[in-house]
């Protein structure tokens, strides 16, 4: 064992089924010095963005700066000390590399408190949460996060409330932002979605690096851009339909976490990080948004193999027509009206069939304002109105 043991324990890093002090990708101390020695020059060359790095730093989940310090330690270790043998020299820079993979967790700590960084400053409320899907209920997270997504709305009709009204394109700043921290089994990611209209923005890696969806990265500065735009289109999701097919359950939705907390751009598949955000999509804002999404994805949370919702709900194009249901429900006007009854023609092309104002917001959890109808005579009340 290395003369460093006091500190590994006090820095309360995991430990192997033997008792070693473990890396954060799974590797033993020892194993980090050997690999610190034998390949010091790859690790620098993937910090650097050299795709011939070597993998083996990849796979001890170390954020490649402090594999690369850790390397430049073992790269001092053998130019000052003349060696004869590997032991000798582990001897010399484990302290040094065991404090950096103490210091690897300590900066881990620290970005997560940071998470929230790009979205303070610009006068957003920010409402964070923490969902622990190994074991937190589903019912309570959707509930919550409704009453986030609500916390500052001005109106509602009937028992449903109305978002706050949505900016005038959605590359501008929302009234707020819902910052929930959802944790799978590898470890965590934070989501980034506006209060105003419940849309998904970014979300984080392992390292707590922000990714934004195509067209979004001026909304978190310093993010990287995705090929992928936040829509259920070819360009974004992959195509509407497929929506439908996806299984939905806790276990899936575990899946779904690891998959974006171990988001590479140059190695995870499009269609991998497609599949992964629809599915949070759905078991997110969809179930916030629809109380016929909510209702059978509750229902089997828990089995095994989940639901689609092609097999629980009329019509998948009622996902495409929250805004509409809502206008329908909230605009100021009589059913026979023309306006209304062109609003319910365009619902019928997506297969979505109502026969009165009631019908429109029976599905719904919240209203959204549309820009469209912000201008218009509503039949919404605010909410501190003692007549409402």
């Amino acid at each position: 064992m290395f003369a460093l043991e006091p500190l590994v324990r006090c820095r309360g890093l995991p430990r192997s089924p033997v008792g070693e002090p473990v890396a954060p990708g799974g590797l033993s101390a020892a194993a980090l010095v050997d690999l610190a020695i034998s390949e010091p020059v790859y690790a620098f060359r993937r910090c650097n963005g050299n795709p011939y790095g070597s993998s083996r730093w990849t796979e001890t989940g170390m954020h490649p700066r402090v594999a690369a310090k850790a390397c430049m330690e073992a790269r001092r270790g053998l130019k000052h000390n003349r060696c004869s043998t590997s032991t000798s020299l582990k001897e010399i820079i484990s302290t040094n590399l065991l404090i950096l993979v103490a210091l690897s967790y300590l900066v881990h700590a620290v970005s997560a408190q940071s998470l929230d960084e790009p979205f303070r400053g610009t006068g957003a409320e920010i409402y964070e949460m923490t969902y622990d899907l190994k074991q937190d209920q589903q019912a309570s997270f959707i509930v919550s996060f409704i009453d986030c997504a609500t916390k500052e709305s001005e109106f509602h009709l009937g028992t449903l409330k109305v978002l706050r009204n949505q900016t005038d394109t959605d590359r501008e700043v929302p009234f707020g932002w819902i910052l929930p921290r959802l944790i799978a089994r590898k470890g965590s990611v934070t989501l980034a979605f506006r209060t105003d209209n419940l849309y998904l923005i970014g979300f984080t890696d392992k390292y707590g690096g922000w990714y934004s969806f195509n067209g979004y990265k001026v909304l978190i500065p310093g993010s990287t851009e995705l090929e992928i735009n936040g829509g259920y289109g070819e360009g974004g999701m992959g195509g509407f339909r497929k929506l439908g097919d996806l299984p939905l359950s806790r276990r899936h939705a575990l899946d779904a976490v690891d998959i974006l907390w171990d988001y590479d751009p140059s190695t995870t598949p499009k269609e991998v990080l497609q599949n992964a955000t629809a599915t949070l999509l759905l078991v997110i804002p969809e179930s916030a948004r629809f109380k016929e999404v909510f209702e059978p994805v509750i229902a089997d949370w828990d089995s095994n193999e989940g639901i689609s919702l092609k097999e629980k709900i009329k019509s998948i194009g009622l996902l495409h027509n929250w805004g509409m249901l809502s206008s329908v429900g909230m605009i100021g006007l009589p059913w026979d009206s023309s306006e209304v009854q062109g609003y319910v023609k365009k619902l019928r092309k997506d297969e979505v069939y109502i026969n009165s104002k009631e019908d429109a917001l029976r599905p719904l959890k919240v209203l959204l304002m549309s820009r469209a109808m912000r201008p218009k005579e509503l039949v919404i009340k605010r909410i501190n109105d003692p007549q409402s």
